[in-house]
């Protein structure tokens, strides 16, 4: 007589998985000297090391696995591959092993007309995106979000892609020079939609990268009025401590609210 299979006690625990999305602008609004440029990245890369570390070490504690199933923590990136701050922050997150989610305004085909002349920013643009696209295929994962925006109402397009980001991400960072909006669906945009919805952000000034500040309380959301420009609360290389331990608790803080 063959013996029925054990019943299970409880649902099967999911893996713990954080999201790390990004908002920030295209060439023309980012630094034009190399120093700048690369201190972005730099800033960005600390940000995704300091994530990873800290949700690695949260799933180690017994109030975790009560709830996840104890494996390797999921880390996704959450990028649509724009020039400039996107692809970035998407090169660095594919390098660290972070999965790749991809939401497009358009079809791919589509979308790629953004990246040919007169519109792309950046020489060999299309042929960057589809290497990116190419390296989280076979690196950690990629899931493509093809949405069905039209180009006779762009802005639209571009504002949804915006929202899915905001939507899918544990943490959002932005690259932002505190400017006001170029439009529906750019990066103030989506940084107001943030605050309505209390999603965490860490904001990277872009006119001088080595400046950062996390808007996690209703009071840092009051310095984005409109026509205020706030000097982030920033550090500098030498106090990578700080910018660490503060990384290190905004994510804490996410995955203890799920366990809440």
């Amino acid at each position: 007589m063959s013996r029925r299979p054990a019943r299970l006690n409880s649902s099967p625990r999911a893996p713990l998985a954080f999201r790390v999305g990004i908002i920030g602008h295209r060439p023309n609004r980012l630094p034009r000297d190399r120093e700048r440029l690369d201190r972005i990245r730099w800033t960005l890369r600390i940000v995704l090391e300091e994530v990873r570390a800290a949700v690695s070490a949260f799933g180690n504690p017994a109030e975790a696995k009560e709830l996840y199933d104890g494996g390797r923590p999921i880390l996704r990136a959450i990028s649509p591959l724009a020039e400039g701050s996107d692809r970035m922050f998407a090169e660095e997150a594919i390098e660290l092993g972070y999965e790749l989610v991809c939401p497009m305004p358009f079809s791919q085909e589509e979308f790629e007309n953004d990246f040919l002349p007169p519109s792309a920013l950046e020489s060999g643009s299309r042929e960057r995106f589809r290497a990116l696209i190419e390296r989280a295929r076979r690196g950690a994962g990629l899931t493509k979000l093809e949405l069905d925006g039209e180009r006779s109402t762009s802005d639209r397009a571009y504002a949804a892609a915006g929202r899915v980001v905001l939507n899918e991400s544990d943490l959002l960072v932005a690259v932002w020079d505190g400017g006001d909006s170029a439009g529906e669906g750019g990066t103030v945009e989506t940084l107001r939609e943030a605050a309505d919805l209390r999603v965490p952000v860490l904001w990277i000034d872009a006119e001088a990268p080595q400046a950062w500040q996390l808007l996690l309380d209703p009071d840092d959301w009051t310095r984005l009025e409109p026509g205020e420009r706030c000097t982030p609360r920033g550090t500098h290389a030498v106090d990578l401590v700080q910018a660490r331990a503060a990384i290190a608790s905004a994510t804490g803080q996410v995955v203890r609210r799920r366990l809440s």
